[in-house]
């Protein structure tokens, strides 16, 4: 046996070297040691609208994968990046941008392009026909993807135009432990079955597909990094340690329960960051505006309107909108948690400090949810846009944006038309 194959077959076996090592235990010169398989890296590959830049894309992909010693995943990974890919080259113009984000033990791969235009297909929908010439690749990615969803982004990369983020998640599971150096692939234990995609139901009223942590996964509420804005910041999920004292915690629930009973400021929960909500008096009147002219048709739907806490079962997030109509049944009960899907309205009122977080962020997450109108008023941009017809991929219809002056009509159950010149 050569000495290379006495290395593969010794890197296979299960060694007494801790599960998450915190650095390489190698002399790599003036050079850095390679980062521990634990931690997280993110790639980013731009290429112009050129029918060659999928293929470089997936070669890309390929090799990154099997460098940072997650091989097993590279077949899925590099077959629904090229359909991603290709599909921005055949119905956009502009360039395209591939992110790779390992977080461990989930991979998730994202593909923006410069189209504002989601794609037709819905999560859960039904194949196409097997003899089509086209229409498959979100199909496929349906089919082997462990999550995936997408939004539209107001912002492009470096302040240009907006344009679109589709993304899918992939993600390690069974028994694994992190190779040592040089390894190629990961370490299981004896008998370990290498893990089958599993796919989860979701039971919250989410409305299309569901964005609840894949296989193997939980959500984390704490000590999340920022998201690029291209991403229409999406959330991945993390997974607990072996060694993590409070691993069987419903930790989303526990932080929830606790922000509930807070003292002092009112605070909320956005994609695992805990932000206090701090009006200023020209955000307060641009709110007061807004709501004198509701009032009087939300007290005939038999609702109210106010700034209630809205949760997102099932994600990092509770939100404190501007100004939320509910049915007053359920202002009446303590005991309700209101989602998103039990408003009529939801506006939100930007400030410089979270103008993209209401126009991106939350616009997606209310989307997802099923909040049916969106009513975003940018102070920055002085412009109002309503969204709704919601889905799992964002809202697939927007009334504007409209400068502040032009009356900006909301539809039925309301049926009013707002002044605007005040803002």
């Amino acid at each position: 046996m050569s000495s290379n194959e006495q290395s593969n077959e010794q890197s296979t076996e299960p060694s007494n070297e801790p599960t998450h090592p915190v650095s390489y235990d190698a002399t790599y010169g003036d050079h850095p040691a390679p980062i521990p398989f634990t931690a997280p890296w993110v790639y980013e590959i731009h290429f112009p609208c050129d029918p060659r830049g999928p293929r470089i894309v997936r070669g890309a992909v390929r090799a990154v994968l099997h460098a940072h010693g997650i091989g097993e995943l590279a077949d899925r990974a590099e077959l629904l990046t090229c359909e991603l890919a290709t599909n921005s080259v055949r119905h956009t113009k502009g360039p395209v941008i591939v992110r790779m984000h390992w977080l461990c033990p989930a991979l998730r791969v994202s593909v923006w392009d410069a189209s504002p235009d989601l794609p037709p297909f819905a999560p859960g929908s039904a194949m196409p026909d097997p003899t089509a010439l086209c229409g498959r690749g979100l199909p496929i990615i349906e089919s082997l993807a462990d999550r995936w969803g997408g939004c539209g982004s107001v912002d492009g990369p470096n302040g240009g135009p907006g344009g679109k983020t589709i993304w899918f998640e992939l993600a390690l599971g069974g028994d694994f432990r992190p190779p040592p150096p040089g390894a190629r692939g990961l370490i299981r234990t004896p008998g370990a079955v290498p893990p089958r995609r599993r796919r989860r139901q979701c039971s919250s009223p989410v409305r299309g597909h569901c964005l609840r942590p894949g296989p193997g996964l939980t959500v984390s509420v704490v000590n999340r990094s920022s998201r690029s804005a291209r991403e229409g910041d999406d959330t991945m999920s993390t997974h607990p340690q072996p060694n993590d004292r409070y691993a069987d915690i419903d930790h989303e629930r526990a932080l929830k329960h606790a922000i509930r009973y807070m003292a002092g400021s009112r605070v909320q929960i956005i994609e695992g960051i805990i932000q206090p909500v701090p009006p200023t008096w020209d955000h307060e009147r641009t709110t007061r505006v807004i709501r004198r002219q509701i009032e009087d048709r939300v007290d005939e739907l038999g609702c109210v309107e106010g700034s209630g806490d809205i949760d997102l079962p099932g994600s990092p997030n509770w939100y404190v909108p501007d100004i939320a109509v509910v049915p007053e049944e359920l202002a009446q009960d303590d005991n309700i948690v209101v989602t998103p899907d039990l408003t009529l309205l939801a506006v939100e009122v930007t400030s410089k400090s979270n103008a993209d977080t209401d126009r991106i962020t939350k616009r997606k997450r209310y989307a997802e949810y099923g909040a049916p109108l969106y009513l975003l008023v940018d102070r920055q941009n002085r412009e109002l846009t309503l969204f709704s017809e919601p889905g799992g991929l964002g809202y697939t219809k927007a009334d504007g944006p409209h400068p502040f002056g032009a009356p900006v009509t909301l539809p039925e159950p309301f049926g009013i038309v707002l002044d605007t010149t005040r803002l």
